[in-house]
């Protein structure tokens, strides 16, 4: 069976490459149209801007406990403080009206309910259930028994959705994409593989191929490992319609990283490398530095696993542009053996660095 050798690229003295320009021409086109951002890198939010019809919010509604999780916290403090509110002014809303009920006869349901205030404040009494003093309720009034138990209850059943509410909020694993970094670029160049095959009377034969890949990094600053980890990546390119006329369409493809051989499984022990081989039928096939330029495609990287602490899915977004894709540049080494020799070292600081590939 034949086995696959990568070469690794002469070494040259490392630099940072920051871009690689294209060749110098007498007459240089206009720069390019700016590429909008869908994925924004800090937070791996999406960016689009969506047009929703107006009876299409309704569903927001219908699924409301997902709508108010995914808000921001300055909207869910608030709402956490107007349930209670709320709920306290309707109950004493209900009090008052209870007690105006026997404004001078001999039966009382609240003792020491005169007002809405009086009333309000036996609401709190009653849901927070810190006890009754001055007000307290009449043993003898089936309307005061049976509102002061409806209202018990319906405390009961907001303080459990809300405790719900913010168990689920703060336990989401979104902050976990804090200490899992992508490299700042992806690089596109030549790998070099050697084959051990045999010839036809069993003889072993070296053979050199070459071949194109995409390659960009992921790094997890955390001890505590991301378990099942799995990488995606999808293209999205934005292609102008054959008759032109401004038109176009936005073109979805997933990228092969490896899905049949298992390389999009990942350990992020170390930073791992994520490779797509631009084979005929990759749709970045051809692509060159000048088509690159003047195309509007972005690569949308997915990365997902397990918080082995939650044990809850994490989903972390990273996307590169056509800025940010680099030509016949290799990602400089991040491990190494300590001088001492008895500790491996990882170097976070070099997750991007870049060297040009020799020729």
């Amino acid at each position: 069976m034949a086995t696959t050798t990568p070469l690794l690229p002469d070494k040259t003295s490392p630099v940072h490459v920051r871009s690689v320009n294209s060749p110098e021409q007498e007459n240089p086109p206009l720069p390019p149209r700016k590429v909008p951002r869908m994925v924004k890198r800090s937070d791996g939010r999406s960016l689009l801007r969506y047009r929703i019809p107006p009876q299409s919010y309704l569903s927001y509604i219908w699924d409301f406990f997902t709508s108010i999780i995914n808000a921001q916290w300055y909207v869910v403090v608030p709402f956490f403080f107007a349930c209670y509110v709320l709920s306290w002014l309707v109950f004493g809303c209900a009090w008052t009206a209870l007690a105006y009920s026997y404004p001078d006869g001999n039966m009382t349901c609240v003792y020491n309910v005169r007002d809405f205030t009086s009333a309000f404040l036996f609401s709190i009494e009653t849901q927070v259930t810190i006890g009754y003093g001055f007000r307290y309720p009449s043993d003898s009034c089936a309307a005061g028994i049976t509102l002061l138990a409806f209202q018990s209850v319906v405390g009961l059943l907001i303080d459990s959705f809300l405790l719900g509410l913010m168990f689920a909020k703060l336990t989401r694993p979104r902050s976990r994409r804090k200490t899992i970094f992508f490299s700042n670029t992806a690089v596109i160049y030549d790998q070099f593989v050697r084959r051990v095959d045999r010839d036809e009377e069993g003889r072993p034969v070296d053979k050199t191929e070459r071949r194109r890949v995409l390659e960009f990094r992921i790094a997890d600053m955390r001890r505590s490992q991301i378990v099942e980890a799995h990488v995606r990546l999808q293209l999205y390119w934005y292609r102008e319609s054959a008759g032109g006329g401004g038109g176009g369409e936005l073109q979805q493809y997933d990228l092969d990283v490896g899905y049949d051989e298992g390389r999009d499984r990942i350990f992020l022990l170390t930073p791992v490398s994520v490779f797509h081989y631009i084979t005929e039928q990759s749709p970045l096939y051809g692509l060159t530095r000048e088509d690159l330029a003047s195309s509007r495609l972005e690569l949308v990287v997915v990365l997902e696993g397990i918080v082995e602490a939650t044990g809850l899915t994490a989903q972390v977004l990273w996307s590169y542009t056509r800025d940010e894709i680099v030509f016949d540049s290799v990602f400089q080494p991040v491990a190494y053996c300590s001088e001492s020799g008895g500790e491996w070292v990882v170097d976070f600081s070099k997750l991007s660095s870049l060297r040009p590939l020799a020729e």
